[in-house]
């Protein structure tokens, strides 16, 4: 879905990729806090939640997690969307729309994938089932465009930087709790990474 910005050159392609991110702050501070507060209550009048609305992106804009993504090009601020997305959908009992958008955010980025034990554990199961069903789809049109080989990379990369070996030009990736298994299984057991690797 993103190869069209590797197309743009790139001072263009990360003008759109910032805009897209930034609109993605008040989506998601917009969409949990309407959800949430709907489950309590009233929320007011248009103009009172415009300015709750307003009042948190622009919270969120300072945050330095936030302005480091926005300034490093990550995704977690598209992914953060569709887990808001998830959550209202969830929230307004629309199961499945809560579950293509959980599948949506971890075919982004694997790590939302624990929200399905949460759902599981919930007995939302046809959170599951659509999550499942459009993963699938997704899953079935690339291989049908782009084969095999496209997964086959990203696995290969995946398990292999994942665990012992370092990303050329970066940080040794295992020593950040959520760049890799390996630092999550040292975070975890509140160890020195050299012992988990041994």
């Amino acid at each position: 879905a993103l190869q069209p910005l590797a197309l743009l050159p790139i001072s263009a392609a990360h003008g759109i990729w910032l805009r897209i991110s930034l609109l993605a702050v008040p989506v998601s501070s917009t969409l949990v806090w309407v959800a949430t507060v709907s489950k309590v209550g009233d929320i007011g009048e248009t103009s009172s939640r415009f300015l709750t609305c307003l009042l948190l992106t622009l919270i969120s804009i300072t945050l330095i997690p936030v302005k480091n993504n926005l300034a490093m090009g990550q995704v977690n601020l598209i992914v953060l969307a569709f887990l808001a997305l998830m959550a209202a959908s969830y929230l307004t009992a629309r199961p499945v729309l809560a579950g293509i958008f959980l599948a949506t955010a971890i075919l982004i980025k694997a790590t939302p994938i624990v929200f399905v034990g949460f759902f599981l554990a919930r007995r939302a199961f046809k959170v599951v089932k659509a999550l499942i069903v459009s993963s699938s789809l997704v899953i079935a049109t690339s291989l049908g465009v782009g084969g095999l080989a496209p997964w086959r990379q990203y696995m290969d990369f995946t398990l292999a930087y994942g665990f012992k070996r370092d990303i050329p030009d970066l940080f040794p990736a295992a020593t950040i709790f959520n760049f890799s298994p390996l630092g999550e299984l040292a975070r975890l057991l509140n160890r020195d990474l050299a012992t988990v690797v041994a």
